[in-house]
């Protein structure tokens, strides 16, 4: 995100507006941006730019009793610990450098989705500012259609209209660029309708499927 604020290559700084770092007087200020990566998401600081930066990340609460010890995540930092790293691109790889090591990552950037290749697997990181994330947040246990992150194929469905689901329940999978993305359930709830078919060209943003949550009244009861 610090590398797309940068300005293009060739163009001089002209004074500390055109600087993406937070500039005040006294001393930089950090940019705050929180990264989901699945079911895991992390508050992300930086300060400073791309090529000297610092970086503070972490884990919302939410997340705290899903950890797997055994999975390496850079979200999986200690909260609030500083680290000290440069990145820039090489083409479509993002070359980071981080504790004297130096790592290369395949990168397609879609919209607010930055998709990475890391040793064979690929992951999906979403951008949301800090605002965005508390209004969206506000709203999570509300009705309405949940919507493909990128432009894809839908592979596989996994659930069909009147079914009961259970939060982070995988509804369907949609690939792109031979990348593919689950598509959870955000929360316990039935599936009102199943709005695209397996093989079907969807577009951005599209509604995929409309899950309603369960009344608190009517969770849990049988009937």
């Amino acid at each position: 995100r610090a590398l797309a604020l940068e300005p293009a290559n060739g163009a001089g700084v002209v004074d500390p507006w055109d600087i993406p770092g937070g500039w005040r007087i006294g001393e930089p200020s950090s940019a705050s941006w929180r990264i989901t990566a699945g079911d895991t998401s992390a508050i992300v600081r930086l300060r400073g730019r791309a090529a000297d930066a610092e970086v503070v990340v972490g884990r919302d609460a939410s997340d705290a009793a899903d950890d797997d010890p055994g999975t390496e995540d850079p979200a999986r930092s200690t909260p609030g610990a500083t680290h000290h790293a440069s990145a820039h691109w090489d083409g479509d790889v993002l070359v980071l450098q981080h504790n004297q090591r130096t790592k290369r990552y395949p990168c397609v950037r879609l919209d607010e989705v930055c998709w990475l290749a890391v040793d064979g697997r690929t992951f999906a990181l979403t951008e949301t500012s800090r605002l965005a994330a508390a209004r969206r947040d506000g709203g999570a246990h509300g009705d309405g259609p949940i919507v493909s992150p990128m432009p894809g194929t839908v592979l596989s469905i996994k659930v069909a209209a009147g079914e009961s689901v259970r939060a982070k329940q995988p509804l369907m999978v949609v690939e792109a660029m031979k990348m593919e993305h689950t598509i959870s359930a955000p929360r316990d709830g039935v599936v009102n309708e199943v709005l695209v078919d397996s093989g079907q060209q969807v577009a951005l943003n599209q509604p995929l499927v409309v899950v309603s949550a369960v009344a608190a009244d009517t969770a849990g009861v049988d009937t």
